[in-house]
């Protein structure tokens, strides 16, 4: 017998053994989607500890580059030579970092030392603990205050519960602040390297610029070259505005807060204030924290009345900073409705936890951007 060729039903045998094997393909995939999630995530991983230093260079030369150039427009003033400049300019930009770090690294042991005494600090976490005394005195007095009086005896349990809680936070933070500390350890290596990589990507920094947009002209075409560039560019100006604009405002509340707290006398009033600029990085849920840490502290201290002056303290600087540092510094590069930033430090931190919360914003404002450019600008407030 003799079979005839006919293209028709040669596509259509195609197209079904395919759907065969995509139906398959996609049936396995959910079948052990937790597996073969296993298995990514370790591989993930795994390609993360092998460039853990490039990472690390990358990310603190981009953080440091608005230095960069500032100390090299600094010395073009004063007439340094092209050549060297860059370099200069570099080499200065590591030494003003490091050198803040030290200084900052001295004022949080000068300030621990101070409150806790030498020999407390050896231990961290029994630093913590031996602090919480104040604390539980308090809520013993009060305990004993309410159980004489009928009408409060229900209250009592109430802050028993609350001191509970209280006290298993704290020992908490003494346990994570250790294994943080500990973990640093094994990072010292990559992030020595990464200072050196971040070096070279700051030095050389118009060479590799040259490269990648060679690389780009010659990888793809010219057309979608100038997209990708762009987008780039789009990235660049919502990621380096935001993230940027965010550790110097983190930095100004910081030492704003820990002067006022110093000034009204907080115990741990640097590492308040350097908290509360850490979790100022977080939009709207951040500020709380150092409002809740710098009143706590100042409660439970010799001299209550304290805690009122630094919630008032921090109350202030928080308004401060809302209305005239944040506009001053962050500008607008990411134009977001309050709600859609609450939505993007949310999905943020389901997706991908601390990091999620901290990107979430910029990413949420760079998507802005994209369907701005792609779908016309459907976020204005003008009505047809």
């Amino acid at each position: 017998m003799k079979f005839e060729k006919n293209n028709k039903y040669f596509t259509i045998s195609v197209y079904v053994v395919v759907s065969i094997l995509i139906t398959v393909f996609a049936t396995f995939l959910l079948t052990n989607f937790k597996l073969i999630g296993g298995y990514i995530a370790t591989f993930i991983k795994w390609i993360f500890d092998l460039l853990k230093p490039l990472i690390f260079g990358f990310i603190i030369a981009y953080l440091l580059d608005p230095l960069t150039d500032f100390y090299e427009r600094w010395l073009k003033r004063l007439g340094k030579k092209e050549k060297s400049k860059r370099s200069f300019a570099t080499l200065l930009t590591l030494i003003s970092f490091i050198s803040a770090v030290g200084a900052l690294v001295i004022l949080v042991a000068v300030n621990v030392k101070k409150v806790i005494g030498v020999g407390a600090v050896k231990n961290l976490q029994d630093s913590l603990m031996q602090y919480t005394h104040y604390f539980t005195s308090m809520i013993e007095s009060m305990e004993f205050a309410t159980s004489s009086m009928p009408f409060l005896r229900s209250g009592g349990s109430f802050i028993a519960q609350v001191y509970s809680n209280i006290d298993a936070f704290v020992n908490w933070i003494g346990t994570k602040a250790i294994s943080v500390l500990t973990g640093m350890g094994g990072n010292l290596l990559s992030l020595g390297l990464g200072f050196v990589i971040a070096f070279y990507g700051l030095k050389d920094k118009k060479t590799l610029l040259t490269i990648y947009n060679r690389f780009l002209d010659l990888m793809i075409p010219k057309r979608i070259s100038g997209e990708v560039r762009d987008i780039g560019r789009d990235i660049d100006y919502v990621f380096s505005g935001y993230i940027r604009g965010q550790l110097i405002d983190a930095v100004i509340m910081a030492t704003l807060i820990s002067i006022a707290l110093m000034c009204i006398g907080i115990d741990f009033a640097i590492i308040i204030g350097i908290i509360s600029g850490i979790f100022n990085l977080i939009p709207y849920f951040g500020p709380v924290v150092g409002f809740i840490l710098a009143g706590l502290i100042g409660f439970i201290g010799p001299h209550p009345i304290k805690g009122v002056y630094a919630v008032i303290a921090v109350m202030i600087l928080q308004q401060i900073d809302g209305w005239f540092i944040v506009p001053k510094v962050m500008g607008k590069t990411v134009k977001l409705h309050p709600i859609a930033v609450l939505l993007a430090i949310v999905i943020g931190g389901q997706i991908c936890g601390l990091v999620g919360i901290l990107l979430g914003v910029p990413v949420a404002g760079f998507i802005r951007l994209l369907v701005m450019r792609y779908m016309g600008d459907l976020f204005s407030p003008k009505e047809n």
